[in-house]
């Protein structure tokens, strides 16, 4: 699995059209966005070519910048690589100049309210390793589900069209035939992509923490930076508070946990009210009295991997705190169904789990696992 560069050529001239806009807005504020994604969101009745000859068009004229990832995937190794698109320092420039020279500098404001938070979230470094682009496209992939499912006006710093489903670029679909789902009306009041590292919410946080081999409680370090943050409100109740955790299968089940650790260090040490507070001036809604809470949402690449974490979750008391889903539900029923699997519906099977913990091999409690979560009930965001 590798990426590669683009050959450069000399850049070339290009009218901008009110679709064109839209899209750079969108590459600006999701970071990354795959063709296939662009052309769902923009081109959601024409081709994948339509979408593609654009988007060169406006990567030649140094309106966006790409990069192709190969993924090598067993049976597609000689399909075409994945082209992915970012809004860099020199896009923005090229960009600003093309709008005062053309009398559209106004437009400039809205892509620099967007840079502004796009710095708190900033890899320097323009070179970009596969897992790390696929990270980023998922973290994409819920955003772009929760405004198709959004009802009413868009979200803040979202564009002003209505945002038809993804296309899944990498992850397979599920083989059930989803029911349809009545989504109740709400409102996003904002999202932030977090990702690598967030000056403005990451924390060193030092916690209590229970090694699983000794059993002994150590006073340890721990770091706190989710992927995304986001809050909406569901038929103007009071606003409903995420972390977003986008996982792809890449570290260990006990690296995993040091994050739900810290999650539970900075919900107990009493830290998230101030950040909420801080949240609701900077994107101007009003907070209901009294402490505000949140859940975590983990997204994982396939069904294995989310048991193995929700299994090893259990061990926590935070029977609400912890959500599970994987990308092909999501992309298959959208990011309002009730596709997210919690502690609180697995109660009444948790002293069978319990008992098994005690006997059974490892694999036996995952085969275990996975049969019982499909009787589970799944739960819905919206719903929270």
């Amino acid at each position: 699995m590798k990426t590669t560069q683009p050959q450069k050529a000399k850049p070339a001239t290009v009218k901008l059209s009110r679709r064109d806009i839209l899209i750079l807005r969108d590459i600006a504020r999701f970071k990354f966005l795959s063709s296939k994604q662009v052309h769902s969101i923009h081109f959601p009745d024409t081709g994948h070519r339509n979408a593609t000859t654009r988007l060169t068009q406006l990567s030649r004229a140094e309106m966006i910048s790409r990069v192709y990832v190969h993924p090598k995937v067993k049976g597609q190794e000689k399909s075409h690589p994945l082209s992915v698109f970012y809004f860099s320092p020199k896009n923005q420039n090229t960009l600003k100049t093309y709008l005062e020279e053309n009398g559209q500098a106004t437009k400039w404001i809205y892509f620099e309210e967007l840079l502004k938070i796009k710095k708190l979230s900033h890899n320097k470094s323009e070179e970009f390793s596969p897992l790390y682009l696929f990270h980023e496209l998922g973290i994409s992939d819920f955003f772009i589900e929760l405004e198709k499912a959004q009802k009413g006006k868009p979200a803040i710093l979202s564009a002003p069209a209505p945002v038809p489903a993804p296309v899944s670029d990498y992850f397979s679909k599920t083989t059930t035939d989803p029911a349809p789902v009545s989504v109740p009306d709400f409102h996003i009041l904002f999202w932030e992509r977090t990702s690598p590292f967030s000056r403005e919410i990451g924390e060193n946080l030092t916690a209590r923490v229970k090694s699983k081999k000794t059993g002994e409680t150590t006073e340890e370090k721990l770091y706190f930076n989710p992927d995304a943050f986001f809050a909406f409100s569901v038929e103007d109740s009071a606003p409903t508070f995420f972390f977003l955790e986008m996982d792809n299968d890449t570290e260990s089940v006990e690296k995993f946990r040091r994050k739900l650790f810290a999650y539970i260090a900075f919900n107990k040490q009493g830290r998230f009210q101030k950040l909420a507070e801080r949240y609701a001036e900077k994107y101007g809604f009003r907070l209901e009295s009294g402490k505000a809470g949140f859940r975590v949402l983990t997204l994982t690449p396939h069904t294995p991997r989310l048991v193995s974490l929700f299994a090893d979750s259990l061990k926590f008391p935070a029977d609400r705190m912890f959500l599970y889903a994987t990308l092909p539900a999501l992309a298959e029923r959208g990011a309002a169904a009730p596709i997210f699997t919690r502690a609180r519906e697995f109660a009444p099977n948790l002293p069978a789990f319990r008992g098994m913990e005690k006997g059974a091999t490892q694999r036996r409690q995952l085969e275990w696992m996975t049969e019982t979560l499909k009787t589970v009930q799944a739960v819905s965001l919206l719903g929270e």
